[in-house]
C-alpha cells in the first residue's frame, strides 16, 4: 500500500487520534506526514515540514534522532528531550518505531511523544530529597548506623566510619556488635536488643574499651508499612570529653586545690563509706586531726605564699606518715584530718609520738626561718563505732586543742 494511501486510511479510521498519545508519522526523508491532535497541541502543527527544521530549526537530521536510528536498524528507540517554550520548560519521552509496508520495507517512522514534565519534576524532587537526606545523614555529628533485625549494619554515616576507624564497606559487612564492641554476640546492656524486643526506644551510656571511649547509645525502632519492626536506627555519641570533664569537676569538688588532698566534702564522703564497712566487719576505727601551729604568724611575718608552702608541707608530711590508701584531707584553712583504712598502731599515744617524731625530723632537715609545728588529736574506737564521721572529727578536734594548749603552756 502506498504510504499516502496508508496515511489516509489511518486518518479516516481515527485510530491514531483515539489512542490518546501525541503521535506523528514521518517518511524516510523525515517529512512530517501526519500529526494527531494531541501531537499538534503539544508540538504545534508542522505537517508537510521536515522534522529537524520544524522541531530544532536545523537544516539536517539531528545526530541523536530516534527516528533516524529506527530507519537504520529497524528497532524501537526511546529518547528523553527537554524543550523550552513560552509556557516554560517541558520534558518529553519520545519513542520512535519503524513503519513497514506489506513487503517488510520501512516506509515511515511513527513517533509517540509523552509529556513527562510532571514525572520529571517528581523524580527531581525525589533525587533532591535523597541528596538532602544523604547530606544531612553524613553531616550529623552522631555516629548513625541502620541495622536489620539480625544486627547487620545496612547503612552508616561518615561519623560512624570515623568513630569506628574502619572503612564503609567493612562496616556494612559486619554485625553491629562486631563493629562497636569487637565481640561475637550482642553486649549485655545492648539497647538495640531491648528495642527489638519491646518496639520502644532505649538508651544507655557505656565505656567501650575496644574504642577507648565513653559512648551514649540510643536505639530507635524501624517499622515497615504494616507496623512490624524490621530493625533499629542506632545513634551513638562520643561523650568521652564530657565524662572526662565530669570526672575532673567531681575531682575538683572533692579535692583541695592547694595540697591535692581531699577537701571536707571528699573526706566525709569517703570516710563515711569506710566507717560503714568497718562497723560491718566489727573493725576498729581511728581518726587523726592535725592543725598547723602559728599559721597567722607565718602569714603575717613571711607572707601568704610562705603560708601556702607550710600547708603544702603539712600535707606532704601526712602523706609520708600514712599510706596511699588512707583518706587524708585538708578540711579547713590550717586543719587536716586522716582516716586510716587499716589501723596499725592501736595506741593513740604511740601514733601521736611517731607522727611528732617525723615532724621534728622534717623540721631539722629543712632550712626555714621558722619551725614547722603541728598539733594533733587522735580518737580510736574498737569494734562497732557508735559515732558518725562528723562526731569523730569533733572528738579528734577537741583532743587536738588539748595538745595545742599543752604546747602553749610549755
Amino acid at each position: 500500500m502506498p504510504r499516502e494511501k496508508f496515511i489516509r486510511a489511518l486518518q479516516h479510521t481515527g485510530i491514531i487520534d483515539a489512542i490518546g498519545e501525541a503521535i506523528s508519522i514521518q517518511d524516510t526523508n523525515y517529512e512530517i506526514l501526519y500529526q494527531n491532535q494531541n501531537h499538534k497541541d503539544m508540538i504545534g502543527d508542522h505537517v508537510g515540514k521536515y522534522c529537524y527544521k520544524a522541531y530544532q530549526g536545523k537544516d539536517h537530521v539531528c545526530k541523536e534522532c530516534h527516528i533516524a536510528m529506527c530507519f537504520k536498524d529497524g528497532r524501537v528507540h526511546r529518547l528523553e528531550q527537554t524543550r523550552t517554550t513560552d509556557k516554560g520548560v517541558f520534558h518529553y519521552e519520545t519513542t520512535g518505531s519503524p513503519l513497514r509496508d506489506s513487503a517488510g520495507e520501512i516506509i515511515a517512522g511513527i513517533e509517540i511523544v509523552r509529556d513527562i514534565t510532571e514525572k520529571k519534576k517528581l523524580q527531581d524532587l525525589i533525587t533532591s530529597a535523597k541528596k538532602d537526606w544523604e547530606e544531612t545523614f553524613d553531616i550529623i555529628n552522631d555516629a548513625i548506623t541502620i541495622h536489620d533485625k539480625a544486627f547487620n549494619i545496612i547503612r552508616a554515616n561518615k561519623t560512624s566510619v570515623k568513630l569506628l576507624g574502619s572503612s564503609y564497606m567493612k562496616i556494612l559487612s559486619q554485625k553491629c556488635y562486631e563493629s562497636y564492641h569487637g565481640s561475637d554476640c550482642p553486649h549485655e546492656i545492648c539497647p538495640s536488643c531491648q528495642t527489638l524486643k519491646t518496639g520502644n526506644p532505649s538508651f544507655t551510656e557505656v565505656f567501650e574499651p575496644t574504642l577507648n571511649k565513653y559512648l551514649e547509645i540510643k536505639a530507635l525502632p524501624r517499622f515497615d508499612k504494616d507496623n512490624q519492626i524490621i530493625g533499629v536506627i542506632h545513634c551513638v555519641r562520643d561523650i568521652t570529653n564530657r565524662k572526662n570533664l565530669e570526672e575532673k569537676l567531681r575531682s575538683l569538688s572533692l579535692t583541695d586545690e592547694l595540697t591535692g588532698l581531699y577537701n571536707r566534702r571528699g573526706f566525709i564522703t569517703l570516710a563515711d563509706q569506710q566507717l560503714k564497712i568497718a562497723n560491718r566487719l566489727k573493725r576498729g576505727v581511728l581518726i587523726l586531726y592535725a592543725d598547723l601551729d602559728n599559721m597567722k604568724y607565718i602569714n603575717d611575718t613571711f607572707g601568704h605564699q610562705e603560708g601556702d608552702t607550710a600547708l603544702i608541707e603539712t600535707g606532704n608530711i601526712l602523706k609520708e606518715v600514712f599510706r596511699q590508701s588512707d583518706i587524708i584531707a585538708r578540711i579547713g584553712g590550717d586543719e587536716f584530718v586522716v582516716f586510716p583504712i587499716e589501723i596499725i598502731d592501736t595506741s593513740t599515744e604511740a601514733l601521736s609520738a611517731r607522727f611528732q617524731e617525723f615532724v621534728n625530723n622534717y623540721t631539722v632537715n629543712r632550712k626555714r626561718s621558722y619551725k614547722l609545728s603541728i598539733s594533733t588529736g587522735i580518737v580510736h574506737h574498737e569494734y562497732e563505732c557508735p559515732y558518725t564521721i562528723a562526731e569523730l572529727i569533733n572528738q579528734a578536734d577537741k583532743a587536738m586543742y588539748d595538745q595545742k594548749k599543752h604546747k602553749q603552756k610549755s
